[in-house]
């Protein structure tokens, strides 16, 4: 029987929390930053919008993250996720401390440079278990490092 092995998204919070509140940290992010780096569904969800926010307004969305959240969580299909994206955002002052920022971005380059990795050795072995050897030499030359 396959056991499902939980996900800790301890470096997803932390990277999340500080897109959210430090435009400095979201700016050096950006850029080597794909959604589909993020375990968690949720994780994602909130990306998404923090991206979508920035991408209007250039600069993070700090308290408007509220705003955002009571707008779109009827949209979230998951009511879990919902759940945990409304307590990530309620606790934000709780999780958020000041520290030194360009400190916080070279820890979150790193884990998505680790996430990079880990969604491609996923990529090529659901290519390989499907017999779909092409794509799963096409996933391989086509990756990118991630470089800050």
């Amino acid at each position: 029987m396959f056991k499902r092995s939980p996900v800790h998204i301890d470096h997803e919070k932390k990277i999340l929390i500080n897109m959210i509140v430090s435009s400095e940290f979201l700016c050096g992010i950006l850029p080597v930053l794909k959604i589909n780096y993020f375990k968690s569904r949720y994780s994602r969800i909130l990306a998404k919008w923090i991206i979508e926010y920035y991408e209007r307004y250039k600069e993070s969305p700090k308290n408007v993250i509220e705003d955002i959240f009571f707008n779109k969580k009827n949209a979230i299909k998951d009511e879990d996720d919902a759940k945990l994206i409304g307590s990530l955002i309620a606790n934000l002052s709780d999780e958020y401390t000041t520290t030194n920022t360009k400190y916080l971005l070279d820890t979150a380059i790193e884990y998505l440079k680790k996430r990079s990795l880990e969604v491609l050795v996923e990529d090529v072995q659901t290519n390989i278990q499907s017999n779909n050897l092409l794509k799963a030499e096409q996933n391989i030359t086509k990756y990118k490092r991630v470089t800050s």
